[in-house]
């Protein structure tokens, strides 16, 4: 399998999105909110309550319980991304706003790719179309 690096990498600011080419032409774009959300440090993966180190030690439980509210009543500037670096050739490296820092492998950039609409054959006559896997949809 050959390396898996992007041919660009951009944040665009104003709709809080991070865009990676990938040698295919395909895309993967991620908002910056979900981005730092799922950040893989040990830190905030307690504060998720997931555990860090599996095999090694019991999940901690977290801290305090996750806020239901809109996440963007806490600090917006955890969502704003101001430095972004190649960590090595395997990984992007991100520090955002409020100085928190993140490495996210390519690999698992490249795996947030949206999933290829099902194909659709044509209408047989009855008034709906067919996946490849056979479901029936309505034709447009």
């Amino acid at each position: 399998m050959s390396e898996l690096l992007p041919r660009a990498v951009n944040v665009n600011r104003a709709e809080g999105l991070l865009s990676a080419v990938w040698p295919d032409g395909e895309v993967t774009t991620v908002a910056l909110m979900q981005l730092r959300q799922i950040c893989p440090c040990a830190t905030c993966a307690e504060a998720r309550g997931e555990n860090p180190h599996p095999g090694l030690l019991e999940a901690p439980s977290p801290t305090k319980p996750r806020s239901r509210g809109l996440p963007l009543l806490g600090d917006v500037r955890k969502f704003q991304i101001s430095e972004m670096r190649h960590v090595g050739r395997y990984a992007l490296g991100v520090t955002w706003a409020d100085q928190h820092q993140s490495i996210y492998t390519w690999a698992s950039l490249f795996e947030m790719k949206a999933p290829p609409p099902p194909a659709v054959s044509p209408d047989d006559g009855d008034g709906l179309a067919r996946t490849l896997d056979g479901r029936r949809s309505a034709s447009q």
